[in-house]
C-alpha cells in the first residue's frame, strides 16, 4: 500500500500543473491499484499544490489583499480581479456542491474517460479564439467560477477548463 502512496502522490505532483485532470489520473491508478482511498487521501494531496500556488502568486496575492483591505473594488486591476473572483467562487461553490451530490456516478472509468476528451475538446477549441480583451466581466466570472465546480468530477482539468473558457470569452493569455 506504501508503493500505491507514493505513485499517487507523484501522479498528482506530475499532473497537477498540465492542463489534465489530475484527479482523474489519480482515480484511474486507484481503479488499476484496485485502491478506494478516502476524500481526506485527495484533500491532502492537494494542500500541497495550494501551497506551492500561494507561494508562486504571492505577490498577486498581496495586491488582492491590500484591494480587499481598502474595499477598492473598482478602482485598481486589483480590485476589479478581486470582484471577478468572488463572483467566479460564489458560483464555483454553487456548482460544486450541487456537483459533489452526483459525484459518484463519476468513477467509472467510461465516464472518467468521456470527460477526459470533453476536457481535450474544450482546451482544443479555446485555441481558436483570437485575444481580445484584459478582463473578464461578471457574467463570464460567473460561468467560468461554475466551470470550475463542474471540475471536481475526475476527467475534468481544473486549470484546463477555467483557462480554455477565459480564452474562449477572449481573454489574453499572460
Amino acid at each position: 500500500m506504501r508503493f500505491e502512496i507514493i505513485l499517487l502522490s507523484i501522479i498528482q505532483c506530475l499532473t497537477e500543473w498540465f492542463p489534465i485532470s489530475s484527479t482523474g489520473h489519480l482515480k484511474l491508478a486507484e481503479m488499476i491499484f484496485g485502491l478506494r482511498l478516502p476524500l481526506l487521501f485527495d484533500v491532502t494531496l492537494h494542500t500541497g499544490t495550494l501551497a506551492v500556488t500561494m507561494f508562486f502568486f504571492r505577490r498577486d496575492i498581496e495586491k488582492i489583499l491590500r484591494a480587499l483591505i481598502k474595499l477598492d473594488l473598482s478602482k485598481s486591476d486589483e480590485g476589479i480581479i478581486l470582484q471577478r473572483i468572488i463572483i467566479g467562487t460564489v458560483f464555483t461553490s454553487i456548482t460544486g456542491f450541487i456537483m459533489m451530490a452526483l459525484e459518484p456516478l463519476f468513477h467509472e472509468i467510461k465516464m472518467i474517460g468521456i470527460l477526459f476528451l470533453l476536457s481535450g475538446l474544450i482546451t482544443y477549441l479555446s485555441k481558436m479564439k483570437t485575444p481580445k480583451k484584459h478582463y473578464i466581466n461578471f457574467k463570464e466570472a460567473a460561468i467560468i467560477g461554475s466551470v470550475q465546480g463542474f471540475s471536481i468530477l475526475p476527467g475534468l482539468s481544473r486549470s484546463g477548463l477555467t483557462i480554455s473558457i477565459a480564452l474562449i470569452f477572449g481573454v489574453e493569455p499572460k
